[in-house]
C-alpha cells in the first residue's frame, strides 16, 4: 500500500497553553489561502484544542492533545482555534499541511 504524505511548505506557529481558553487565528498556506488540514504536535503535556469560526472558546470537553503523538486536523471552513491546558502550561504548535 502506498502512503503519500502531505508536504509541510509553509511556517506554522507555537502557542503556549493556559488555565483559560485563548484564541488564534490559524496559520495560511504559502498561497496565503485558509489551511483546510493542519498538523497538530504538543510538546509535553496534555493540551486541549477546538477549532471553529472566531469567536470560539476551548473547554475540557474538546479534544485532548497528548505529548509525542502528531494529529492531523481537517479544519475547512474554520478560520481559528482555541486551546486550553490540561494541568500544567504545554506548547502546541498548528502547522498548514498542502495538497
Amino acid at each position: 500500500m502506498a502512503f503519500d504524505s502531505l508536504p509541510i511548505m509553509a511556517n506554522g506557529i507555537t502557542v503556549s497553553t493556559t488555565a483559560s481558553s485563548v484564541t488564534y487565528s490559524l496559520p495560511r498556506t504559502r498561497a496565503n489561502t485558509p489551511a483546510k488540514i493542519v498538523r497538530v504536535a504538543v510538546d509535553s503535556g496534555l493540551a486541549f484544542i477546538e477549532f471553529g469560526v472566531a469567536p470560539i472558546t476551548c473547554t475540557a470537553n474538546d479534544i485532548l492533545l497528548t505529548s509525542a503523538m502528531p494529529e492531523v486536523f481537517n479544519v475547512a471552513g474554520a478560520n481559528s482555534f482555541a486551546v486550553l491546558q490540561f494541568n500544567s502550561t504545554a506548547n502546541v504548535n498548528i502547522t498548514p499541511l498542502e495538497f
